[in-house]
Protein backbone atom coordinates (compact mmCIF):
# COMPACT_ATOMS: atom_id res chain seq x y z
CA UNK A 1 0.00 0.00 0.00
CA UNK A 2 1.34 3.52 -0.92
CA UNK A 3 2.54 5.27 2.51
CA UNK A 4 0.77 8.18 1.45
CA UNK A 5 -2.81 6.61 2.33
CA UNK A 6 -4.28 5.51 5.48
CA UNK A 7 -7.07 3.44 6.17
CA UNK A 8 -10.34 5.48 7.90
CA UNK A 9 -10.17 2.32 10.42
CA UNK A 10 -6.59 3.21 11.04
CA UNK A 11 -7.42 6.69 11.73
CA UNK A 12 -10.16 6.20 13.69
CA UNK A 13 -7.77 4.18 16.35
CA UNK A 14 -5.55 6.60 16.23
CA UNK A 15 -7.83 9.59 17.71
CA UNK A 16 -9.86 7.26 19.71
CA UNK A 17 -13.06 6.66 17.82
CA UNK A 18 -14.86 4.41 15.93
CA UNK A 19 -14.82 4.77 12.02
CA UNK A 20 -18.73 5.77 11.72
CA UNK A 21 -17.41 8.66 13.62
CA UNK A 22 -14.44 9.34 11.58
CA UNK A 23 -16.78 8.82 8.35
CA UNK A 24 -19.40 11.67 9.83
CA UNK A 25 -16.52 14.07 9.66
CA UNK A 26 -15.15 13.46 6.34
CA UNK A 27 -18.27 13.82 4.81
CA UNK A 28 -18.63 16.95 7.19
CA UNK A 29 -15.24 18.34 5.56
CA UNK A 30 -16.32 17.08 1.88
CA UNK A 31 -13.52 14.28 1.68
CA UNK A 32 -14.53 11.20 0.11
CA UNK A 33 -12.83 7.73 0.66
CA UNK A 34 -11.64 5.80 -1.64
CA UNK A 35 -11.81 2.03 -1.61
CA UNK A 36 -8.94 -0.05 -2.25
CA UNK A 37 -7.86 -3.06 -1.01
CA UNK A 38 -5.11 -3.05 1.53
CA UNK A 39 -2.02 -5.52 2.55
CA UNK A 40 -4.23 -6.82 5.67
CA UNK A 41 -7.73 -6.48 4.26
CA UNK A 42 -7.79 -10.21 3.24
CA UNK A 43 -9.16 -8.95 -0.31
CA UNK A 44 -11.82 -6.74 1.25
CA UNK A 45 -12.40 -3.55 -0.45
CA UNK A 46 -11.29 -0.64 2.83
CA UNK A 47 -11.89 3.17 2.88
CA UNK A 48 -8.92 5.13 2.41
CA UNK A 49 -7.81 8.72 2.85
CA UNK A 50 -4.44 10.42 1.95
CA UNK A 51 -2.25 11.30 5.11
CA UNK A 52 -2.54 15.19 4.11
CA UNK A 53 -6.91 14.26 4.79
CA UNK A 54 -5.74 12.31 7.74
CA UNK A 55 -4.51 15.49 9.27
CA UNK A 56 -7.73 17.85 8.44
CA UNK A 57 -10.10 14.87 10.11
CA UNK A 58 -7.94 14.63 13.55
CA UNK A 59 -7.91 17.81 13.61
CA UNK A 60 -11.31 18.41 13.06
CA UNK A 61 -12.11 15.70 16.00
CA UNK A 62 -9.70 17.52 18.15
CA UNK A 63 -11.66 20.56 17.96
CA UNK A 64 -14.66 18.99 18.73
CA UNK A 65 -13.27 17.53 21.61
CA UNK A 66 -12.69 20.79 22.92
CA UNK A 67 -16.06 22.24 22.25
CA UNK A 68 -17.80 19.70 23.67
CA UNK A 69 -18.68 19.25 27.78
CA UNK A 70 -16.53 17.36 29.98
CA UNK A 71 -19.23 14.47 30.93
CA UNK A 72 -19.49 10.79 31.15
CA UNK A 73 -21.81 10.76 27.83
CA UNK A 74 -19.13 12.33 25.75
CA UNK A 75 -16.97 9.03 26.46
CA UNK A 76 -19.51 6.50 24.51
CA UNK A 77 -19.14 6.90 20.65
CA UNK A 78 -22.72 6.82 19.87
CA UNK A 79 -25.49 7.91 22.46
CA UNK A 80 -28.86 6.61 21.37
CA UNK A 81 -32.11 4.50 21.70
CA UNK A 82 -33.26 1.04 20.72
CA UNK A 83 -36.68 1.41 19.87
CA UNK A 84 -39.33 -1.17 19.30
CA UNK A 85 -42.62 0.29 17.64
CA UNK A 86 -46.18 -1.00 16.13
CA UNK A 87 -46.85 0.92 13.02
CA UNK A 88 -49.72 0.05 12.26
CA UNK A 89 -51.41 -1.32 15.18
CA UNK A 90 -55.17 -1.52 13.51
CA UNK A 91 -54.22 -2.46 10.02
CA UNK A 92 -51.48 -4.90 10.80
CA UNK A 93 -50.96 -5.71 14.24
CA UNK A 94 -47.84 -8.26 14.41
CA UNK A 95 -45.82 -5.76 12.79
CA UNK A 96 -43.11 -4.18 14.69
CA UNK A 97 -39.93 -2.23 13.61
CA UNK A 98 -36.76 -2.52 15.57
CA UNK A 99 -34.21 -0.42 15.22
CA UNK A 100 -31.85 2.75 16.89
CA UNK A 101 -31.97 5.96 16.81
CA UNK A 102 -29.83 8.83 17.91
CA UNK A 103 -32.46 11.32 17.64
CA UNK A 104 -35.64 9.52 18.30
CA UNK A 105 -37.93 12.56 17.47
CA UNK A 106 -36.10 12.62 13.73
CA UNK A 107 -36.88 9.08 13.78
CA UNK A 108 -40.38 9.04 14.28
CA UNK A 109 -41.09 11.48 12.13
CA UNK A 110 -39.74 9.48 9.23
CA UNK A 111 -42.14 6.35 10.32
CA UNK A 112 -45.09 8.58 10.69
CA UNK A 113 -44.00 9.59 6.44
CA UNK A 114 -44.64 5.84 5.67
CA UNK A 115 -47.09 4.89 7.96
CA UNK A 116 -49.10 7.70 8.85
Amino acid sequence: MDEKYISVIDVGKEVGKVKQTVFKVLKRLGIESQKMRGPDSRGQLIAYITQEEAGLVKTEIQNMRENEPATSESLTPELGVFYIIQLEPDHDPGRFKVGFASNMAERLRTHRCSAP
